[in-house]
């Protein structure tokens, strides 16, 4: 999948290094803090030892469940959750110990009889205390095990949204985890929700048009509605009045909480949009592969075709046919392009010109009714084209416009300029008309060559068709590579 393609081995490494220095960072900050309070509160010594044992086994299970078994959950779902579930009860029994213990020590130090004081580990409190902590880090390990999983692993058991869905959805627990359980009142179960329905309204409604329409007065005002509506709802939620709320920390704490929101958001919707773009790419860069090659595939041996038409030039030489031995030139220059130019990247503007002519001169041949063809070709010289992107427009206006029993009309214009190639296609039609014959022609149809455009030419074209009652036009603008 591509979210993983985002965390490349090269980002990966960074992931482990930012993880492992906030654990050693926390461990000996939290090492620090013990001993302080030892020395302020007189603490026997063992208070230490069992808050140590508590962080490594933290740290070790952290590590466990984010390289051992939320990987094998990926893998296997029911052996997986089966295995989390001894080990958080292992984890919750083992914690719960060291944690009486250390309160042990401090109930002691605090002068109070130690008859009353109730030693059993697995009481309700100690347990869930020691559950909760391991709740928590389910939630960091699986986002940690996700970004750094094989990306061939995602593939094969995830799709792009039920993955995004998926990390998602552990986000969500881990917040309404950390603020509920921490604050405990319902006032910040809705507080909390407001902020994620602005975070989700602006990575998937504002911020998307904010990074491709640039309308950066039309996002603010939105931003800034919002801002207004999530204050509206706090005063109601706490009962506040209003200018007491204003003149309070409140509002502060609030205006920094949505900065800060906004921002995750847009990071969110940037990295989002970043990785469907590379995933379309991929995709189109896919069927443009499969294309050619069903295009290979339907070809006829090259070296098979150029003998018999070399074969079939000399006889019309022989038999003073000029105009059969002058076709039998052009279908022979059309078959090497096919070969040969389709192949590569760029080509001059003129050869892929000259292969149009070549093109509408074969096709003429067949009509009982010769069309009436206007072409106009300026501004060509010097400029480089994908090859097969113009022609497909020229077959589509014979197969399905050009009647060969009846008076037909093609207009064709390439013009050059500074920096752009433009192409228009205009020509009869006839919607009672159906194509007699069923030639796959050059096997590049006009979705494909929509595909192409955007794979080439991203950001830097203008495709317009009109299909009217009599009348298809095409209207083509490419912005050309340097």
């Amino acid at each position: 999948m591509f979210a993983s393609n985002f965390f490349s081995p090269k980002y990966k490494y960074y992931i482990h290094g930012l993880i492992f220095i906030c654990l050693v960072w926390l461990f000996f900050d939290s090492i620090e803090s013990m001993n302080d309070m030892i020395q302020k509160h007189n603490y026997h010594e063992d208070f230490k030892t069992y808050g140590s044992a508590r962080l490594i086994i933290q740290i070790f299970s952290f590590y466990v469940l984010a390289w051992w078994l939320v990987p094998l959950t990926i893998v296997n779902r029911k052996k997986g959750l089966l295995y989390i579930l001894l080990y958080s009860l292992l984890y919750t029994v083992c914690v719960s110990w060291l944690y009486v213990n250390v309160t042990y020590i401090m109930f002691n130090a605090e002068a109070h009889d130690s008859t009353t004081f109730n030693y059993s580990f697995l009481s309700i409190k100690h347990l869930t205390r020691s559950f909760y902590e391991f709740a928590t880090f389910i939630f960091l390990s699986s986002v940690y095990s996700i970004a750094i999983v094989d990306k061939r692993l995602l593939t094969k058991k995830f799709t792009n949204k039920q993955l995004e869905v998926t990390i998602n959805l552990i986000i969500l627990f881990f917040v309404y985890h950390l603020f509920i359980h921490n604050a405990g009142i319902i006032q910040v179960f809705f507080q909390v929700s407001l902020y994620i329905v602005f975070f989700y309204i602006n990575s998937f409604l504002f911020g998307p048009f904010l990074l491709g329409d640039k309308k950066i007065g039309n996002y603010l005002f939105k931003v800034i509605l919002s801002y207004l509506s999530i204050i509206i709802i706090t005063l109601l939620i706490y009962g506040t009045h209003f200018l007491d709320f204003i003149h309070s920390a409140d509002l502060f704490n609030l205006t920094i909480f949505f900065i800060i929101t906004t921002i995750l958001s847009l990071t969110y919707t940037y990295i989002r949009l970043k990785i469907k773009n590379r995933e379309r790419f991929y995709n189109l860069k896919l069927e443009a592969q499969e294309s050619e090659l069903n295009l290979l595939k339907s070809q006829v041996n090259p070296h098979f075709l150029f003998n018999t038409l070399n074969t079939l030039y000399a006889t019309a030489l022989e038999e003073n046919a000029l105009k059969t031995s002058e076709s039998i030139a052009k279908l022979a220059n059309l078959i090497r392009y096919m070969q040969n130019d389709i192949k590569k990247n760029f080509i001059p503007l003129e050869n892929e010109i000259t292969y149009l002519k070549d093109y509408i001169t074969i096709q003429k041949l067949r009509c009982e009714v010769t069309p009436e063809i206007v072409t106009n070709f300026k501004n060509i010289e010097g400029k480089i084209i994908s090859p097969g992107l113009l022609i497909p427009f020229v077959e589509n206006a014979f197969k399905y416009g050009i009647d060969p029993s009846k008076p037909s009309k093609l207009i064709l214009s390439v013009t050059g300029e500074e920096k752009k190639i433009n192409f228009e296609c205009t020509n009869s039609y006839d919607i009672e008309f159906k194509t007699p014959y069923k030639d796959r022609g050059f096997g590049i149809g006009i979705t494909n060559t929509k595909q192409r455009l955007q794979l080439i030419y991203p950001k830097k074209h203008t495709l317009v068709i009109i299909k009217e009652k009599e009348v298809f036009k095409v209207k083509l603008s490419i912005t050309t590579i340097d």
